[in-house]
């Protein structure tokens, strides 16, 4: 079975995809969100990915 994990792509490191872990922070603990309101435009920004498409070595590391 494959799993599926909630993941943004962030806009401090080009191409790093993180694992959502709240509505404002990774897993790893960067900040993707500095609103305090959501949007429907943040939403679309969340996708769900297998493990191997997540690139941030520290959400990977979490989650492995």
């Amino acid at each position: 079975m494959v799993m599926f994990y909630p993941t943004v792509v962030t806009d401090e490191k080009p191409c790093v995809r993180h694992v959502v872990k709240d509505k404002n922070y990774c897993m790893c603990g960067s900040k993707y969100k500095s609103y305090s309101t959501f949007k429907r435009s943040d939403f679309k920004r969340i996708e769900f990915k297998q493990v191997t498409d997540i690139t941030c070595p520290y959400c990977q590391s979490i989650i492995n």
